[in-house]
């Protein structure tokens, strides 16, 4: 029988942001936050905007976006400016993805034609719990996503952050097709000690993660 074991300290979760800044006839600007260590154009975060009648990404038709913008700057918060034409009577879905394909989307704000308030909608990771031998992680996804058909996956870190590059101490696989699940992963954790477990939405490139979707901290 697995035994599970308590943590020290309430786990504390971070995920991307985005918000409605201003809009206007050749496009918008969207606020985004993402994580301290996060350079999001070196590391080639991109802003794509669809056309959608509601607010889930077009997963099958992904590559009908009208605008694609590479964010210009590595400030991990900031302003991007978006130039597309907004047309009168059409909805829009917002997306930040951390890698330049659109599958990688993993924060998204709808901006409905009505003009109704609207929140972002965000990639989330939370702590299942402390097992003997490793850690059971639960993860949200946005709306119709397939995590295992995108080759997502999550990794621990020692400390208080998720990286971008290195060789995590742990990682598994993300092998659900639904967007919201749970994943073990075996994991020689010590006492008093804090780590970071990250989820990724692309394969690692040699030793650069820069796909970071969201994270969790926890304490054993």
């Amino acid at each position: 029988m697995t035994e599970m074991l308590l943590m020290t300290a309430p786990a504390v979760s971070q995920s991307v942001t985005l918000s409605l800044f201003s809009k206007g006839p050749t496009g918008i600007n969207v606020n985004y936050t993402t994580f301290s260590n996060n350079m999001p154009k070196t590391f080639a975060n991109h802003i794509f905007v669809w056309e959608s009648a509601g607010p889930v990404v077009p997963w099958q038709k992904i590559d009908s976006f009208v605008k694609d913008q590479p964010i210009t700057q590595d400030s991990y918060k900031g302003l991007q400016e978006v130039k597309f034409a907004y047309e009168v009577g059409k909805s829009y879905i917002v997306g930040y993805a951390v890698t330049p394909d659109p599958s990688s989307t993993m924060a998204t704000l709808f901006l409905p034609a009505d003009n109704a308030p609207t929140d972002s909608t965000s990639v989330q990771l939370t702590m299942g719990s402390l097992i003997t031998g490793g850690v059971q992680l639960k993860f949200s996804g946005l709306s119709q996503y397939n995590p295992s058909a995108n080759d997502n996956w999550v990794a621990i870190w020692d400390g208080e952050a998720a990286l971008y590059k290195g060789a995590p101490k742990c990682k598994a696989a993300i092998t659900s097709p639904t967007s919201s699940g749970t994943v073990v992963v075996p994991c020689p954790l010590l006492i008093g000690s804090t780590y970071t477990a990250g989820y990724y939405m692309a394969p690692a490139k040699g030793d650069q993660a820069t796909s970071l979707a969201a994270e969790v901290t926890f304490t054993t």
